[in-house]
């Protein structure tokens, strides 16, 4: 028998039953024929356990992502099953041939569902059901949140399993596909595509049928990307399919095949079907690109941040006359790549950005400085699975929209800032009754009443609650200090600016935290442009202008330079704050 621990009401199918003395006697021949041919050579009785996976509440079944604690090097993994490091692809239901022992696993779908451990003892031919059923801990839908994950580069075929078992609703794919070291069954990709053999019970078949209810596995929409320019600034260029595109609002353009990437992006802003957003937000050519005006996201949350431990940020030496800050860690696979961080911190930032945090907390100061430059970029987040130690919608973002999304309302939503970013809390804004990236407008002397309305989840103990404005703490508080209190303190605005609330948790193997995209606070008309911000951007420029004269392809980009050059000088006589 296989005794059960630690699951969601686990199931044992064997029971007793009476039988007439004619039953018994045939039973007891029986055992004997059978009995003899399992002493034949080569034969035997192979101990099973079907795991199921169940939706707590509507007891639907669900796939999810399994991991061994104890007793992995026993059991061999199913045909058919995909698997990334130390996670399995759990179909709603699959056998396992384990050998005798104890058993542990972990069970996840999310950071919208709670964790399950449990596990079993195997005893010698046993066959037996482990059922887990696997609780809701928040639904993001009701509240008008739906999740993203901005880059994967997994196969589409593949990716799809993977996006329903975390319940990804919005799916960013390479449009290269599979470029990572994706592995399914040992017997070959095409194995994951065949169908499991038709089950005995009507029960088990039942359970191979996954649900397509949204709230379970979300909304499984994918949008196809691609990547430019990855390595002195990757810029991803998402692309709707042709038919979700608005194509009211379109407009007749050159194929962009033929375009460099800064052409692509002078078009963006009239682009209603495609959306730029930076990946590496600290990269050598990041102030180039901005100039373009076509970004209008930057990922706060990449390949950096990884479950375990965040990737660390390398500070060069402070002799180092290269202009190059530090370097940004990435390991794809066995290799390790280091990529030069040209944000031109000064030598006092040395000591801010040590530790584990590190990387997080520099990405997360250069957006800040991004938004204190003027420009208006929505945060987001992405996993790059497939490529880094990690699992699908590690890094997230989380869009706000009114209505059940599509693929052209996910992009509508960034594109307005309508986004918040996390790899851990589920955190929940809005201000004053509207959601990030709204535009609040008053005039000089009348300020700005703030009511904060904050919703949050969380898995892990968080260290703080900050409410941020123009880079400045304007609220900060304990998180168990600011539930006892039950209310935010009177807050209000005076000057533009723009704000996020955010929270931090206390793992300290990388910075986990979830921020909102920046709630924006006009005065007479006139948006926050600080010159210290602008000068910032233009020292980056010039650093990055020397790196550039240095290699092959600066006549190409001479031009984008001197356009550079000119958008943040009208920056800074704009500049309307320190």
């Amino acid at each position: 028998m296989v005794a059960v621990m630690n699951c969601q009401r686990p199931r044992n199918k064997s029971a007793s039953h009476p039988f007439s003395p004619d039953t018994w006697r045939l039973l007891v021949v029986l055992c004997f024929l059978l009995s003899s041919i399992c002493l034949l050579p080569g034969d035997g009785f192979a101990q099973t356990v079907d795991l199921e996976f169940y939706d707590d509440e509507s007891g639907e079944p669900v796939s999810a992502r399994f991991q061994w604690k104890m007793g992995e090097k026993r059991v061999s993994r199913p045909r058919g099953l995909l698997w990334s490091g130390e996670w399995w692809l759990a179909d709603p239901q699959f056998t396992l041939l384990p050998r005798g022992g104890d058993f542990e696993f972990l069970v996840q779908r999310g950071p919208e569902f709670v964790d399950i451990r449990g596990g079993f003892t195997m005893e010698k031919n046993a066959k037996d059901v482990v059922e887990v059923e696997i609780p809701r801990s928040t639904d993001m839908h009701a509240e008008n949140w739906y999740s993203a994950d901005h880059y994967t580069s997994v196969a589409p075929d593949q990716a799809i399993r993977w996006q329903r078992a975390d319940a990804i609703d919005v799916l960013c794919v390479d449009a290269k596909g599979a470029l990572g070291a994706m592995s399914e069954s040992s017997e070959g990709a095409a194995e994951s595509k065949n169908k499991p053999a038709a089950p005995k019970s009507k029960k088990k078949q039942e359970a191979l049928i996954e649900s397509s209810d949204p709230s379970l596995v979300g909304y499984q929409i994918q949008v196809s990307s691609t990547t430019g320019n990855s390595q002195n600034g990757c810029v991803l260029i998402h692309q709707l399919p042709a038919d979700t595109a608005d194509s009211a609002e379109q407009v007749d353009a050159p194929s962009s095949a033929s375009k460099n990437l800064f052409e692509q992006l002078e078009e963006m802003p009239i682009q209603t079907d495609r959306l730029a957003e930076l990946k590496d937000p600290w990269a050598r050519d990041v102030p180039i690109l901005l100039a373009t005006k076509g970004i209008r996201a930057v990922q706060i949350l990449s390949a950096s941040h990884r479950p375990q431990s965040d990737e660390p940020l390398v500070l060069r030496p402070a002799s180092d006359k290269s202009g190059i800050f530090a370097s940004m860690q990435r390991t794809i696979g066995k290799e390790r790549k280091l990529f030069p961080v040209y944000a031109p911190f000064t030598q006092e930032d040395r000591i801010r950005f040590k530790g584990p945090k590190a990387a997080g907390e520099l990405t997360e100061q250069v957006y800040w400085r991004m938004l204190e430059a003027g420009l208006r970029l929505a945060p987001t987040a992405s996993s790059g699975f497939g490529q880094a130690d990690t699992y699908l919608g590690y890094n997230r973002t989380y869009f706000y929209s009114e209505s059940p999304p599509d693929a052209q309302a996910w992009l509508n939503a960034v594109s307005l800032g309508h986004t918040t970013a996390t790899n851990g809390p589920l955190l929940r804004t809005l201000i004053n009754g509207l959601p990030p990236g709204s535009n609040q407008t008053s005039s000089v002397g009348s300020p700005i009443d703030l009511d904060i309305a904050v919703s949050l989840t969380v898995r892990e103990p968080v260290d703080y609650l900050d409410v941020i404005f123009n880079g400045e703490t304007l609220y900060s508080a304990k998180l168990e200090d600011h539930y006892k209190r039950g209310e935010f303190p009177p807050l209000q605005i005076e000057e533009s600016g723009w704000l996020v609330v955010r929270v931090v948790t206390a793992h300290d193997k990388g910075h986990r935290f979830a921020t909102t995209a920046p709630f924006y606070f006009e005065f007479d008309n006139r948006p926050r442009i600080s010159k210290e911000a602008v000068e910032f951007m233009q020292q980056w420029l010039e650093q990055s202008e020397k790196a550039i004269a240095e290699t092959p392809q600066k006549a190409n980009y001479e031009p984008w330079i001197e356009k550079a050059k000119s958008f943040w000088s009208e920056q800074m006589q704009a500049a309307n704050a320190p």
